[in-house]
């Protein structure tokens, strides 16, 4: 028993390990959006890097000899290249460029980022790069185009644009980036899947640990069971003997005290049935019945006044269940109806027939105007075998209820009422 509960402590609560979980893949998440970003940074900064170079390369073999700068865009793969004013205007072109410039979309591009200023796009046709982007600080230019070009010299005589424009062939950057996003949706997809898929697997984990909780409750509870009805039967079956003779003998003023004692045998004498009820095969000989019809000949045991209602489709409406077992759930539905009001309060017990067409499922409402169902862990209790909040029960007709409607392949589930009282929704699929 010790070891149980410290087993029971250890475990989390699902709402922990649910939150747990998703905390570890939006890290995750996080974690994949974050490289797939930096990669598509790293090839946009490598290709600006290549493509700056390849200008400036062109750019100084044309301002030495401008016969030998067509030569050098065919070895770097250079299409056009211009040269224009801070104002936009063309001061210098080789090949096909624009007659001018928008400054002010440069000059917004180079407010939003001074350390990536300049507007870069790739026409997806031809796979090529325009690459536009100010060159304001002759000294710095000037000193990083030395270290790209190593040993070439420069001159002192050398000007250096003010906007520099090229189309080159983009070396396959395009490919590139839509390659690292597709991997980074595909990846985010995966994980989203391995997130649904782990709590899925959690749940029916849950689900498995609480029906073998039961399962194993339910055995040995059983066994139990089983002695303790064979034990109770056996004295209870000398009791009424002795009853009866005792009838016969005893005068009148012990009358009285002869009929208690014949309620208190036939009360234990009902458990034992019960219990030997409930742990018989659930599920009986099903037949088709109609549960419309059942309920009107059931109600009639009753003393209290049972309101039927039905929709049209409802009264017809068949079920496949054990008849007995069937009128068992019914009579029990109805008899905690009636008993959850204390005596000499108003109640009002009603039976619905409602047929669902979408789902094909047929759904009994037994309601009251009783006390409610319980509150606070008393609530989660509410099915648990010989549980009862009355005084007289045994709490076993409940756990009757849904071993019964879950063999037929149903369900049974409680409510409170709006306006007080309480519902048990008893649901079974339609026969066809």
């Amino acid at each position: 028993m010790a070891e149980e509960k410290k087993k029971q402590t250890k475990e989390l609560s699902p709402g922990w390990v649910t939150a747990a979980v998703t905390l570890a893949f939006a890290a995750l998440i996080a974690m994949v959006l974050f490289l797939a970003a930096n990669i598509i940074s790293g090839y946009n900064l490598q290709t600006r890097s290549d493509i700056e170079r390849k200008f400036y390369s062109i750019y100084l073999v044309y301002q030495n000899s401008p016969a030998k700068a067509s030569q050098q865009m065919t070895n770097e793969h250079v299409s056009a290249l211009a040269v224009y004013s801070s104002d936009g205007e063309l001061e210098m072109a080789i090949g096909n460029v624009p007659n001018s410039l928008n400054v002010s979309a440069l000059s917004a591009q180079e407010g939003r980022d001074n350390l990536y200023s300049g507007i870069m796009d790739i026409d997806k046709e031809s796979e090529e790069i325009e690459y536009t982007r100010f060159t304001r600080d002759s000294a710095l230019v000037s000193t990083s185009i030395r270290e790209l070009l190593g040993n070439m010299i420069i001159g002192p005589s050398i000007e250096f644009p003010d906007i520099m424009y090229i189309r080159a062939d983009s070396m396959g950057l395009g490919t590139r980036i839509r390659v690292a996003t597709a991997i980074e949706g595909a990846s985010i997809v995966v994980l989203i899947l391995i997130y649904a898929f782990v709590l899925r697997t959690n749940r029916k984990n849950r689900i498995y640990r609480e029906t073998l909780r039961k399962q194993e409750s339910l055995v040995s509870l059983g066994s139990a069971a089983r002695t303790l009805a064979h034990e109770i039967k056996n004295p209870l079956s000398a009791i009424t003997i002795q009853l009866a003779l005792l009838k016969k003998t005893c005068p009148e003023e012990n009358s009285e005290d002869l009929r208690i004692i014949g309620q208190e045998v036939n009360r234990l004498k009902n458990l034992t049935d019960e219990i030997g009820e409930f742990l018989r095969n659930p599920v009986g000989k099903p037949e088709k019945i109609c549960p419309y019809r059942i309920a009107g000949d059931l109600v009639k045991r009753f003393p209290g006044e049972v309101g039927i209602f039905a929709e049209p489709a409802a009264e017809k409406a068949l079920v496949t269940f054990d008849p007995d077992r069937f009128r068992s759930v019914l009579e029990n539905l109805i008899k905690n109806a009636f008993e959850s009001a204390s005596e000499g309060e108003p109640n009002e017990v009603t039976i619905s027939f409602v047929v669902e067409q979408r789902k094909k499922v047929l759904k009994i409402t037994v309601a009251d105007r009783g006390k409610g169902l319980p509150k606070g862990p008393d609530k989660a209790k509410i099915f648990d075998p010989f549980f009862t909040t009355k005084i007289h029960g045994s709490g076993i007709g409940l756990s009757i209820c849904r071993q019964f409607a879950e063999a037929a392949g149903g369900s049974v589930t409680l409510k409170n009422r709006e306006g007080g009282g309480a519902e048990a929704v008893l649901t079974l699929p339609r026969s066809k």
